[in-house]
């Protein structure tokens, strides 16, 4: 893997619904594994997401120092914007 890419991500998504969004992220540094996310607006201003990415995708120099079973990392957010 070239010293070059480390740290690049390539990131598509596309309204699959009129409240629905679909994301997609591959790390181009190696080793990595895709993410992916689905956006759920049910609400004006109410946003659900759910993901699943590389565990150490934010940490990558720490997934060579783990001993953690799961390379995957998973969470469910809900979202509120307000405006003033």
């Amino acid at each position: 893997t070239s010293p070059l890419l480390v740290g690049t991500e390539v990131e598509v998504g596309r309204y699959v619904g009129r409240d629905l969004f679909v994301r997609v992220r591959q790390p181009l540094g190696g080793g990595q594994l895709p993410s992916a996310a689905l956006e759920w607006s049910f609400l004006p201003g109410w946003l659900l997401e759910a993901s699943a990415e590389d565990r150490f995708q934010r940490l990558s120099i720490l997934s060579s120092l783990s001993n953690v079973d799961t390379k995957r990392s998973y969470g469910l957010f809900l979202k509120r914007e307000w405006s003033f």
